[in-house]
């Protein structure tokens, strides 16, 4: 019985470390104009030791989501933080060019319906 319980506590405890490294989502910034809005989050924990780091952006339009798109981010195994992130507003869409120390700035464009 006891090692029942206690397998069972160990497979409970890598399940909830694998969700919490490869699956969490974490908010990161939002970034918002009129009625439109960006959020910014990491998913998972970056890789280790020093690898990539993923996200995803959400476009939201009177708080419907409208888009949304999955990253990457070469960042020394950083967590994402607001500073790797300018968004330009325009008319019928956004764009959202993010930095990383160990990669080019990467733009992504998420249009409007």
């Amino acid at each position: 019985m006891v090692l029942v319980v206690a397998a069972t506590a160990v497979l409970f405890a890598a399940a909830v470390l694998k969700y919490r490294m490869d699956y969490r989502r974490t908010p990161v910034v939002s970034f918002t104009e009129g009625g439109r809005e960006v959020k910014v989050y990491q998913i998972g924990d970056p890789q280790f030791p020093f690898g990539q780091t993923r996200g995803r952006l959400v476009l939201l339009n009177d708080g419907r989501k409208v888009a949304s798109v999955d990253f990457e981010v070469s960042d020394d195994g950083a967590v994402l933080q607001p500073q790797n992130f300018r968004v330009d507003w325009k008319a019928d869409r956004v764009e959202i060019t993010v930095y990383g120390s160990e990669q080019e700035p990467e733009t992504i464009t998420l249009e409007f319906d």
